[in-house]
């Protein structure tokens, strides 16, 4: 009789698996946002989506110190969309172009997700559009908008050819690869430098030096991302025969309770 009654508690909790396995957590997504549908205008932050469901990300408009300590939103002008080629930030009056940009103001946007991700990868375009541009970058990532710096990203320029140039960079695999999770992150421009070149000889000496500064010059055409969509728990109809086996499994352990009043 013992044997009997655990035979049907075995039962009952293999068919209770069976019915967990119809339940299954929802895998993690790999989202793209693109960044290259053009508008004109500035606006200090715009909305984007990838699809239902997905995290919305907001990117709003700032300036950064050199040092990446500090952050400043704009308060006029903002993120532009134009040309089709990617985001790119008028910061002032006195900004001469709409790409993310170390001229004048270290130019940085900052993208806000709705839900923690994972950023994987990030492409670009117009790099090199103003003179005596380079073709690095300055990559942000904190849990909270608090500005923060992780590290800077070099964006190699094998990977911007020319005037309009596009490149990918690679966040898991690149120079300064790593896992980098979180709701805010943000790609700006903060290098500046100023060099000396020699523009008359004489006699194999240099007579003047003539100055210049180099800066970052780029606009952000997309940004790809992990995240892991909440757990959900789908009404599933137990099949037709898994319905027959419960009524058996029941019948059989009243019998065996019947059967052990009885006999005692």
């Amino acid at each position: 009789m013992v044997s009997r009654t655990l035979s049907a508690r075995t039962a009952f909790a293999a068919v209770g698996l069976l019915c967990a396995g119809f339940v299954s957590a929802s895998p993690a997504a790999t989202v793209t946002y693109d960044f290259t549908g053009a508008t004109t205008g500035y606006t200090l932050t715009k909305d984007f989506t990838s699809g239902l469901g997905n995290p919305l990300l907001t990117v709003s408009a700032n300036t950064v110190s050199t040092d990446g300590s500090v952050v400043t939103p704009v308060t006029s002008y903002g993120v532009g969309q134009w040309s089709g080629l990617g985001l790119g930030i008028k910061n002032s009056s006195t900004d001469n172009s709409h790409t993310i940009d170390g001229y004048g103001l270290n130019d940085l946007l900052v993208l806000a997700f709705s839900s923690s991700v994972t950023f994987l990868s990030a492409t670009f375009t117009y790099a090199g559009v103003l003179n005596n541009s380079f073709d690095d970058f300055a990559f942000f990532a904190s849990p909270t908008n608090d500005g923060s710096v992780a590290g800077d990203m070099i964006f190699s320029s094998e990977d911007i050819i020319g005037t309009n140039g596009t490149g990918y960079y690679n966040f898991t695999t690149g120079a300064y690869g790593g896992t980098y999770f979180g709701q805010f992150f943000g790609i700006g421009a903060i290098f500046d430098a100023v060099y000396q070149e020699c523009v008359r000889y004489r006699y194999g000496n240099c007579k003047e030096w003539n100055s210049y500064t180099v800066f970052d010059s780029f606009k952000l055409a997309s940004v790809t991302v992990d995240y892991t969509p909440p757990q959900t728990t789908p009404e599933v109809p137990l099949p037709a025969g898994l319905v027959l086996m419960l009524s058996a499994l029941a019948g059989l352990s009243f019998f065996n309770r019947s059967k052990s009043k009885a006999a005692a």
